[in-house]
């Protein structure tokens, strides 16, 4: 019966509550890696290692994270040896972090040795390590951590509760975590703390289930709002965004690829640039020949994916349909009853030929059609307009 509540609190598609989400997300994937993941978990059929089912859903996630939410960015961090690794930095394109996913796979899954291969996880170097990076992010958007785990211990160098919770609070970060084997304290105080969701997965489903929630923007807590004294306040600023023109010639010229672009993977010549001269945003880049691309509204150089930053002057290059697709969540479709499709049929009398009106008059059967009853037991206000003078 608590679950059974717990459960219809948390519906916030069945809500009649107005939320407020973040249109502009900044999420770091922390997956572990260590010699838990290496084990063979009966619960995940085929009998597969946990470290293969991580990477595997992590790729799966990428997809849907951009996919509702395409002007967000994604990392992801990996954890092992008593360490954290830095696999790919905040970025826009989901090619990038995909084909990262893919190299890191293959490169564990190959590596031979003992059982203790792997090392031991470590949840606080993991979370310092996407903290320092989200420390930077803008802070109009959202800061979150989403953990998967397979350990049933952690190997930390310090205290997480007394020196890295404090920091979280103080830089807005949301940390959530999804297990794979059993609860962990730690995991559920922070999320508990920093305002996130903590899982036990049970099977293949209920981790799918579990993974695929966090792509959906979760409502601003009191820590974002800035009701808790710990926390700064959300600000509010216009964001600079560029729209870019598709341009194409005979003569093939430089596009810069976001690690791992359509141009790079046919064989053409690509330059990596060197990641110590460029930021977060411009790391991990290549430079190749391509007939065509996007060229930058600011600085007219040219990129092969959208959305993306420009590699020249950081400007986030993104299509109008990319916007729209970001409102979706700010205004969703209203709860509604089903009806029963032969009660509408019946009442609206579809498929006869004549209906006769109250005056005598004979029409066609088009009036049913438009007399079709809509039945809503929404208990939301009318929902508001936006205008296009508030986009920039």
């Amino acid at each position: 019966r608590q679950r059974r509540h717990r459960l219809a609190a948390t519906d916030l598609a069945r809500s009649s509550k107005r939320l407020v989400r973040h249109m502009l997300r900044h999420v770091y994937l922390v997956l572990d890696c260590s010699q838990w993941s290496r084990e063979k978990d009966p619960a995940l059929p085929p009998a597969r290692m946990r470290l293969e089912t991580t990477l595997n859903l992590a790729s799966d996630f990428i997809n849907e994270y951009y996919d509702q939410n395409p002007l967000g960015h994604l990392g992801v961090v990996l954890c092992k040896d008593g360490e954290a690794e830095m696999l790919t930095t905040l970025g826009g394109s989901p090619k990038k972090h995909k084909l990262a996913l893919g190299a890191a796979l293959v490169t564990e899954m190959t590596k031979g040795g003992g059982p203790s291969v792997g090392g031991e996880f470590s949840l606080q170097n993991g979370i310092e390590v996407a903290g320092r990076s989200l420390g930077y992010a803008p802070r109009y958007g959202s800061r979150e951590i989403i953990v998967i785990t397979s350990a049933l211990a952690t190997c930390d160098p310090g205290d997480i509760l007394g020196e890295t919770l404090p920091r979280l609070l103080h830089s807005g970060i949301r940390v959530s975590t999804v297990s794979l084997q059993a609860e962990l304290h730690i995991c559920t105080k922070l999320a508990e703390a920093t305002g996130g969701l903590a899982g036990v997965c049970m099977d293949t489903r209920h981790l799918r289930d579990l993974v695929m929630g966090h792509a959906v923007p979760p409502p601003i807590n009191s820590l974002e709002n800035g009701t808790d004294d710990t926390a700064p306040k959300m600000i509010c600023e216009f964001v600079t965004m560029g729209f870019p023109s598709r341009e194409g010639g005979d003569v093939p010229t430089l596009v810069h690829n976001t690690g791992g672009g359509a141009n790079a993977k046919n064989g053409s010549v690509a330059f990596a640039i060197n990641p110590a001269a460029a930021d977060d945003r411009r790391s991990n880049r290549l430079i190749s020949f391509a007939r065509t691309g996007y060229a930058c509204p600011r600085c007219r150089s040219r990129c092969s994916d959208l959305p993306s930053d420009c590699a020249v002057c950081g400007l986030r290059l993104i299509l109008a349909p990319h916007l729209a697709r970001t409102f979706h969540h700010l205004f969703p479709v209203r709860p509604f009853m089903e009806l029963d499709e032969a009660e509408v049929v019946g009442s609206a009398d579809i498929g006869t030929n004549e209906i006769t009106g109250s005056n005598g008059e004979h029409t066609n059967g088009k009036k049913g059609l438009e007399a079709l009853p809509v039945q809503s037991s929404s208990a939301f206000t009318p929902t508001s307009t936006v205008s296009s003078s508030n986009v920039t």
